[in-house]
């Protein structure tokens, strides 16, 4: 399982609110469950960075990373806003970051 406690996430999105205004928070998780390694291998192959990125990985582990027990599939955002609820934000600025912020930037920009 990946090492991040749902805690330690919560506490580095509420630094980085701190840093830059909660306005400019929204979370995109990149999370793709079931795909195979060939997809993960494809997206680090260097075409934008022109060498080969293994991101979380190494070359001699390749495959997709693994995700904390508290955020293994789509349905588990949930566990995202319960943990920023209850390390003391209230459920509006939760509701931002996990989204809301996401549709003003559309709004305001496409």
């Amino acid at each position: 399982q990946g090492k991040c406690t749902i805690e330690d996430f919560c506490s580095m999105i509420k630094q980085l609110i701190n840093l830059i205004g909660i306005e400019h928070i929204g979370i995109g998780s990149d999370l793709c469950n079931n795909w195979p390694d060939e997809v993960v291998m494809w997206m680090r192959n260097g075409k934008w960075t022109k060498k080969i990125d293994y991101g979380e990985s190494t070359s001699k582990n390749t495959s997709w990373p693994e995700q904390p027990a508290w955020f293994e599939k789509g349905s588990d955002i949930i566990n995202i806003f319960n943990g920023l609820v209850k390390s003391g934000m209230n459920e509006n600025d939760a509701f931002k970051i996990l989204g809301s912020n996401w549709l003003e930037f559309m709004k305001g920009h496409f």
